[in-house]
């Protein structure tokens, strides 16, 4: 009878803890599992925002959402980069394993993200020219 109380007594806890515990098992898992981050062009304060050496900067990219692709492929946005190429568990890009390189677009002085096979990214995505 008095185990009966007792567990009628301390179930909720126990269920909040098995809660908790389950739920950042989870968190880790997902985290063990990832293997690539994106990161977003945000420039500096300061910089002319889509010049050259503002675009390739690597300081100036942050993690984030993936930008939306469109035609219109005018300014830098974004790219995904290998988890192993950044530091800070992926919070900042490695200079020393990722290279960033831009083109202008059209004589417009705004510069966009390219392809660079041995840059240590991928999938540059840029935006349209507002």
């Amino acid at each position: 009878m008095k185990a009966i109380s007792f567990i009628k007594k301390n179930i909720l806890p126990v269920i909040a803890v098995v809660t908790v515990i389950s739920f950042s098992s989870f968190k880790l898992w997902d985290k063990a599992t990832q293997s690539t981050v994106t990161f977003i062009y945000t420039p500096a304060s300061g910089d002319t925002p889509f010049e050259q050496s503002s675009v390739e900067e690597p300081s100036n990219w942050n993690p984030g959402s993936p930008c939306s692709e469109s035609e219109d492929q005018d300014k830098a946005c974004s790219i995904t980069v290998p988890l192993t190429n950044t530091m800070n568990s992926g919070q900042e890009l490695d200079p020393s394993k990722v290279t960033l390189q831009s083109e202008e677009y059209e004589s417009s002085g705004s510069y966009r993200i390219v392809d660079n096979p041995s840059g240590g990214y991928s999938n540059p995505i840029n935006q349209p020219l507002n």
